[in-house]
Protein backbone atom coordinates (compact mmCIF):
# COMPACT_ATOMS: atom_id res chain seq x y z
CA UNK A 1 0.00 0.00 0.00
CA UNK A 2 1.33 3.34 -1.03
CA UNK A 3 0.72 6.20 1.26
CA UNK A 4 1.14 9.07 0.57
CA UNK A 5 0.91 12.57 2.80
CA UNK A 6 -1.61 14.55 3.73
CA UNK A 7 -0.71 18.04 2.53
CA UNK A 8 -3.97 19.98 1.26
CA UNK A 9 -4.46 23.16 -0.05
CA UNK A 10 -1.89 25.72 1.50
CA UNK A 11 -0.51 22.62 3.61
CA UNK A 12 3.87 22.04 3.78
CA UNK A 13 5.32 19.02 4.57
CA UNK A 14 8.31 18.77 6.92
CA UNK A 15 11.37 15.94 7.19
CA UNK A 16 11.75 16.83 11.36
CA UNK A 17 15.07 15.05 13.03
CA UNK A 18 14.38 14.79 16.72
CA UNK A 19 17.34 14.56 19.03
CA UNK A 20 16.02 14.17 22.20
CA UNK A 21 18.90 14.01 25.14
CA UNK A 22 16.81 12.33 28.20
CA UNK A 23 19.66 12.43 30.20
CA UNK A 24 19.68 16.49 30.64
CA UNK A 25 15.92 16.06 31.92
CA UNK A 26 16.13 16.75 35.49
CA UNK A 27 15.11 13.32 37.12
CA UNK A 28 12.64 14.93 39.42
CA UNK A 29 10.68 16.12 36.51
CA UNK A 30 11.24 13.14 34.10
CA UNK A 31 8.20 11.00 34.32
CA UNK A 32 5.97 14.03 34.31
CA UNK A 33 7.52 15.77 30.98
CA UNK A 34 7.50 12.30 29.21
CA UNK A 35 3.97 11.75 30.40
CA UNK A 36 3.57 15.57 29.12
CA UNK A 37 5.12 14.80 25.89
CA UNK A 38 3.17 11.79 25.00
CA UNK A 39 -0.20 13.27 25.76
CA UNK A 40 0.96 16.01 23.12
CA UNK A 41 2.36 13.70 20.46
CA UNK A 42 -1.35 12.02 20.51
CA UNK A 43 -2.95 15.30 19.89
CA UNK A 44 -0.45 16.41 17.16
CA UNK A 45 -1.28 13.24 15.65
CA UNK A 46 -5.09 13.65 16.23
CA UNK A 47 -4.99 17.55 14.41
CA UNK A 48 -3.01 16.11 11.29
CA UNK A 49 0.60 18.26 12.46
CA UNK A 50 2.42 15.12 12.95
CA UNK A 51 1.93 13.12 10.03
CA UNK A 52 4.35 10.05 11.24
CA UNK A 53 6.86 9.24 13.56
CA UNK A 54 9.38 6.46 13.41
CA UNK A 55 11.86 5.76 16.51
CA UNK A 56 15.29 5.32 15.23
CA UNK A 57 16.70 2.13 17.07
CA UNK A 58 19.51 2.29 19.84
CA UNK A 59 18.12 5.70 21.15
CA UNK A 60 15.89 8.53 21.82
CA UNK A 61 15.87 10.27 18.42
CA UNK A 62 12.82 10.06 16.07
CA UNK A 63 12.44 11.13 12.01
CA UNK A 64 9.00 12.30 11.26
CA UNK A 65 6.59 13.85 8.98
CA UNK A 66 4.58 16.59 9.87
CA UNK A 67 2.21 19.38 7.94
CA UNK A 68 1.87 23.19 8.95
CA UNK A 69 1.18 25.96 7.13
CA UNK A 70 4.30 27.40 6.92
CA UNK A 71 7.88 27.46 8.70
CA UNK A 72 6.42 29.41 11.45
CA UNK A 73 3.35 27.41 12.49
CA UNK A 74 6.29 24.35 12.00
CA UNK A 75 8.48 26.11 14.71
CA UNK A 76 5.16 27.00 17.05
CA UNK A 77 4.61 23.45 17.06
CA UNK A 78 8.12 21.95 17.98
CA UNK A 79 8.62 24.45 20.40
CA UNK A 80 5.33 23.35 21.89
CA UNK A 81 6.62 19.46 22.72
CA UNK A 82 7.09 19.53 26.52
CA UNK A 83 10.62 17.85 25.49
CA UNK A 84 11.75 20.83 23.15
CA UNK A 85 14.14 22.53 25.88
CA UNK A 86 16.40 19.30 25.82
CA UNK A 87 15.63 18.71 22.13
CA UNK A 88 17.40 19.60 18.68
CA UNK A 89 15.51 19.39 15.84
CA UNK A 90 16.89 18.94 12.09
CA UNK A 91 14.04 20.37 9.66
CA UNK A 92 13.52 19.61 6.38
CA UNK A 93 10.87 21.60 3.90
CA UNK A 94 10.03 19.00 1.04
CA UNK A 95 8.37 18.99 -2.02
CA UNK A 96 6.73 16.92 -4.39
CA UNK A 97 9.37 15.50 -6.92
CA UNK A 98 7.77 16.26 -10.71
CA UNK A 99 7.50 12.31 -11.52
CA UNK A 100 5.08 11.81 -8.47
CA UNK A 101 3.18 14.95 -9.24
CA UNK A 102 2.74 13.60 -13.03
CA UNK A 103 2.16 9.86 -12.14
CA UNK A 104 -0.53 10.59 -9.15
CA UNK A 105 -2.25 13.88 -11.62
CA UNK A 106 -1.39 15.86 -8.20
CA UNK A 107 -1.65 19.74 -8.37
CA UNK A 108 1.78 20.98 -7.06
CA UNK A 109 2.57 21.84 -3.64
CA UNK A 110 2.57 25.32 -2.60
CA UNK A 111 6.45 26.94 -2.17
CA UNK A 112 7.68 25.97 1.42
CA UNK A 113 10.60 27.24 3.30
CA UNK A 114 12.77 27.10 5.98
CA UNK A 115 15.33 29.15 7.58
CA UNK A 116 18.86 28.81 6.00
CA UNK A 117 17.44 26.37 3.22
CA UNK A 118 17.26 27.46 -0.62
CA UNK A 119 13.94 26.32 -0.99
CA UNK A 120 14.86 26.74 -4.68
CA UNK A 121 17.41 24.15 -4.93
CA UNK A 122 16.69 21.04 -7.02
Amino acid sequence: MTEQVPDGPGRCTYLVGIGFRAEDVPEARRSAILTAERARGIELITTGNLVRIWRQPGGADSISIWSADDADELHALLASLPIAPWTQFQVTALAHHPLEAQARSAAPSPKCSQEATDADRH
